[in-house]
């Protein structure tokens, strides 16, 4: 492993989940999206590169397995909010306590959409 120009040597080892969405470096165009795992590989790669601004620090208990499905669920999510153009409008989300439905609900209430969520009764109180 190594830190590569610029980078900090001490973040070497580093606990850390990557931005799984993000405006690529130099591109012009201000609507440019890049997804790490998808137009940038390295989603599932034992050893990958990445800008350290990008690479965020992670102190929490949770194990690796549970971290890495957050920008999963995340990604997807945001792909299927971006195609429906969602705004500040009503929305029904299916599957609401799982991974990608529960992404779902906090995106879409950060686009100030009123959120009506579907689940299991078991699930109903996550």
């Amino acid at each position: 492993m190594a830190a590569g120009a610029g980078g900090d040597p001490a973040r070497i080892g580093e606990r850390v989940l990557v931005q799984p969405m993000y405006h690529p470096e130099g591109n012009p165009d201000l609507y440019a999206l890049e997804t790490f795992g998808s137009e940038r590989g390295g989603g599932f790669a034992r050893f990958t590169t990445i800008g350290s601004a990008k690479a965020l620090a992670i102190d929490s208990p949770l194990s690796d397995v549970e971290l890495a499905s957050f920008p999963c669920a995340i990604s997807t999510a945001e792909g299927m909010i971006q195609q429906a153009s969602l705004g500040a409008e009503r929305v029904l989300i299916t599957g609401a306590s799982g991974g990608v439905g529960s992404a779902a609900i906090q995106l879409a209430r950060r686009r100030g959409a009123h959120v009506t969520a579907i689940t299991s009764p078991a699930k109903m109180q996550a």
